[in-house]
C-alpha cells in the first residue's frame, strides 16, 4: 500500500502508522460491518406458532369433586371444567378462546338443597364439678402464708392464712353453696409495732 505522503509513512510501525497506511475508507467499512453484524444479531426471530396440546384431569376425594379438560391449536383454547357445589349442584364452564377473545358458558346441574333448621327441644346437660381437694404453705423468711380448699358439686369449703407484718396471723374461712358465698375473718395474736425515737444523723 501508498499513501500520499510517500513510502516512508507505510513503513513506520504502530497504529498510528497503520490508520495512515490504510486510510479513513477502511475503518469505515470494518465500522459499519460490525453495526450490520449486530443489529442482525439483534433482530428477533420470527413468531412461534403455539404446538397443539391437550390435556385433562379430575380430582374426587371425599367432599371435594372437581375436573378440567382443555385442548389449544395455533393459539385457539377450548375447554371445560367443572365443580360439585356445597348445595349438591354441578357447575360446568365451558370456554373457548380465539381471535376475538375469550368466551364462557356457565351451566348448572341439579337442585340446590339447603339443610333446613329448625327449632330444638333437646336437653342440655349441665356439667356437676368434681370434687377435689388442695392445700399448700409457704413458709420463706418473713413470707408464711397458705390456703386448704375442698370442693364437692358446687359447694366448697376452704381457708387461707397469712402472717401480717405486724407479727398477727389473718385467717380467712369460708364457704360457698347455692345462698352464696361467706366468710369468717380472725386475727391471732397482738399487734407490735416498732417505735421510733428522735434521730441525730442523717
Amino acid at each position: 500500500m501508498s499513501s500520499s505522503k510517500g513510502d516512508t509513512a507505510c513503513k513506520a510501525t504502530g497504529a498510528a502508522a497503520l490508520v495512515k497506511c490504510v486510510g479513513r475508507k477502511f475503518w469505515l467499512e470494518v465500522l459499519l460491518l460490525c453495526l450490520l453484524v449486530t443489529a442482525g444479531v439483534a433482530l428477533p426471530g420470527g413468531y412461534n406458532v403455539p404446538l397443539p396440546y391437550n390435556y385433562n384431569y379430575g380430582i374426587n376425594a371425599g367432599s371435594t369433586n372437581f375436573g378440567q379438560q382443555e385442548s389449544g391449536n395455533g393459539g385457539n383454547v377450548k375447554g371445560s371444567y367443572f365443580v360439585h357445589l356445597p348445595d349438591g349442584r354441578v357447575q360446568k364452564v365451558y370456554y373457548w378462546a380465539d381471535g376475538s377473545g375469550y368466551h364462557a358458558t356457565v351451566t348448572f346441574q341439579g337442585t340446590a338443597s339447603h339443610p333446613s333448621y329448625g327449632p330444638s327441644h333437646g336437653v342440655v346437660a349441665v356439667p356437676v364439678p368434681l370434687p377435689y381437694n388442695y392445700n399448700y404453705g409457704i413458709n420463706a423468711g418473713s413470707t408464711n402464708f397458705g390456703q386448704q380448699e375442698s370442693g364437692n358439686g358446687g359447694n366448697v369449703k376452704g381457708s387461707y392464712f397469712v402472717h401480717l407484718p405486724d407479727g398477727r396471723v389473718q385467717k380467712v374461712d369460708y364457704w360457698a353453696d347455692g345462698s352464696g358465698y361467706h366468710a369468717t375473718v380472725t386475727f391471732q395474736g397482738t399487734a407490735s409495732h416498732p417505735s421510733y425515737g428522735p434521730s441525730h444523723g442523717y
